[in-house]
């Protein structure tokens, strides 16, 4: 017995019904190409920090006679307590306090006032230049804890 299998040909595939999916996958790859790859990108770099530079940055209430009297009047701790604290400091390109730490302190109470005094100067500095360009330049202010002469 012989059976035949009615073996029709497959419909045709209907193209039209691809045709949006397959210009949305080209126009997707375009823009892909197109757009910059941001893993292969280098972060910007931190801008350098000077220690010295051809116009230091200046305190804008009197240069340093003024810089003394706003601490002497900004500070406050226990007059029984005598010495000087070291604190180190970053004066950036709009003249801001930034990177505040202690070098040499004296008991972390009177670090902890030192530092919160500096962190007052925010904003009162004119920044260094070099070459005429604004820079971030390091800065050391040595904070006398000392009882005020009479």
């Amino acid at each position: 017995m012989t059976t035949l299998i009615n073996c029709q040909p497959a419909p045709p595939i209907q193209r039209h019904r691809f045709r949006p999916l397959l210009a949305a996958l080209l126009l997707s790859g375009a823009a892909l190409v197109t757009l910059p790859a941001r893993a292969q990108t280098k972060p910007a770099a931190p801008a350098k920090v000077y220690t010295y530079v051809e116009q230091m940055p200046v305190y804008k209430n009197g240069d340093m006679e003024g810089l003394q009297k706003f601490i002497a009047q900004n500070l406050r701790w226990p007059r029984s307590t005598q010495g000087r604290v070291f604190v180190g400091y970053v004066i950036d390109t709009d003249g801001r306090v930034r990177d505040v730490k202690v070098l040499k302190g004296l008991s972390p109470a009177l670090d902890a006032e030192a530092v919160r005094v500096v962190k007052l100067l925010d904003g009162r500095y004119v920044p260094g230049k070099q070459n005429g360009q604004r820079v971030a330049v390091n800065f050391t202010l040595p904070i006398p804890m000392a009882a005020p002469a009479q």
